[in-house]
């Protein structure tokens, strides 16, 4: 290639690149838009994860419930007493013989009212932004399995602007030990009921993942925290004999 034909490349090529730059300036909103434009889905789904999230610390901090009426103040921390009773040297009366199922009930009403909330709010944003939303009343569901907490929203929910999304539900799984540490409180409170006391060393011998401290307060009170080595998670609770 002769010289003449080279500078006349080069002069070609930097006008070309003149003119992309001109364009990607002019064009910086669209480019922005295109790049950072959140799946809306994205934005309802925190609706349930957040809540799911803060609840399960929220209650398992306050011995299983969101109100505590029956509690001993512990750390600041109002909690639970899940086995009870004024009299002393008599074992106690477990408060909720079905702990697990309780938590779960428990968790399902905080969740249920901070999503609706969050989807409500939601939902007026995304309009604003242009998207049309369609959903039935949102019915909310929360399961404590083995190894995992689900959130569960059944809102049959239809997200349209340029194209349309559909979901018939919204699931959110968390990692969670927080089976076991409910489960493992109710044999604990069940010494409790029967025997005034329990002894937790057997429990630590034979599951070596979780940690149990038993904390003896001054007026027959006994709280315990129940914790998971794993993911680090803490079921307290508070029991008078």
């Amino acid at each position: 290639m002769t010289k003449r034909g080279q500078v006349t490349l080069f002069i070609i090529l930097g006008l070309a690149l003149v003119i992309i730059i001109v364009v990607l300036i002019a064009s910086r909103g669209n480019i922005k838009t295109i790049f950072s434009d959140e799946n809306p889905i994205n934005q309802i789904e925190d609706c349930l994860r957040k809540p799911l999230e803060e609840g399960i610390k929220l209650i398992s901090e306050q011995g299983g419930s969101i109100n505590p009426e029956n509690y001993y103040l512990f750390r600041d921390k109002k909690i639970e007493y899940l086995c009870y009773t004024e009299e002393s040297y008599r074992g106690c009366i477990m408060q909720k013989p079905f702990l697990l199922q309780s938590f779960e009930q428990e968790l399902k009403k905080y969740v249920e009212l901070q999503f609706n909330r969050c989807f409500t709010t939601a939902k007026k944003d995304l309009e604003n932004k242009g998207y049309t939303i369609e959903n039935k009343e949102p019915v909310i569901d929360v399961h404590i399995d083995l190894r995992e907490i689900k959130g569960i929203a059944e809102v049959d929910l239809i997200i349209s602007r340029q194209n349309v999304q559909q979901y018939n539900e919204i699931i959110i799984k968390k990692k969670s030990s927080l089976y076991d540490l409910l489960i493992i409180s109710s044999s604990l409170l069940n010494w409790e009921a029967r025997y005034g006391d329990s002894e937790i060393l057997p429990y630590l011998l034979y599951y070596p993942n979780l940690n149990i401290e038993k904390k003896k307060q001054g007026d027959d009170t006994t709280i315990y925290i129940v914790g998971s080595k794993e993911t680090g998670e803490q079921f307290m609770f508070a029991s008078k004999s």
